[in-house]
């Protein structure tokens, strides 16, 4: 391998590590605004407006940046894969993609997706968004069953796709880790 390619390789390394550090933090920081957007639309939502379907305007804002979370989460696991590939067999004892990959730490640890912040939002928004009209002149009631049943089936929505990024994200590292290697293999890449 020549100087300038050896430099390259290196140059790649040090900014794909860079990359995956900057996407962990920024997911993190991703969540926080999500959660305190959603926190001042549910009461934005609350204390204005009587209509149900108002309560889906943070809803939105949940999905959004569930959807944010999980994309940081998949570009940070790929290109760790992709660093572990292409990158520690020739590192000279760099192993820390190989390392996180063989990790098993207790079950109760922090989950990158944060599903059941995610969940609990979705639960507290339909209560409070959509079942539960919250309004100064009346006590609070619940909507009837044709106001709210639309409602309900997208928070629903919302559940499910937490809950399948939380299995996608889990096979992940094996997926990617055989795509690459099945790349690094093939002659035709």
């Amino acid at each position: 391998m020549t100087d300038k390619s050896e430099m390259l390789r290196i140059e790649e390394y040090r900014a794909l590590r860079d990359t995956i550090r900057q996407r962990g933090s920024l997911r993190l920081i991703v969540a926080t605004l999500t959660f305190s957007a959603w926190a001042a639309a549910i009461l934005t939502v609350v204390a204005v407006s009587p209509l149900p379907l108002t309560g889906l305007v943070p809803l939105v804002v949940l999905s959004a940046g569930f959807e944010v979370v999980f994309a940081l989460h998949v570009g940070v696991e790929r290109i760790g894969r992709y660093v572990q590939v292409h990158h520690e067999p020739h590192a000279g004892g760099a192993a820390w993609e190989q390392s996180a990959m063989r990790f098993r730490g207790p079950r109760a640890g922090v989950h990158p997706l944060m599903p059941l912040l995610f969940l609990a939002a979705g639960l507290l928004n339909l209560a409070v968004g959509t079942l539960l009209q919250l309004d100064v002149s009346e006590s609070n009631t619940v909507q009837s069953t044709a106001e709210w049943i639309p409602s309900a089936v997208l928070h629903v929505a919302f559940y499910a796709r937490v809950l399948m990024a939380v299995r996608l994200a889990a096979g992940q590292r094996e997926r990617d880790l055989k795509e690459f290697e099945r790349l690094a293999g093939d002659p035709k890449v």
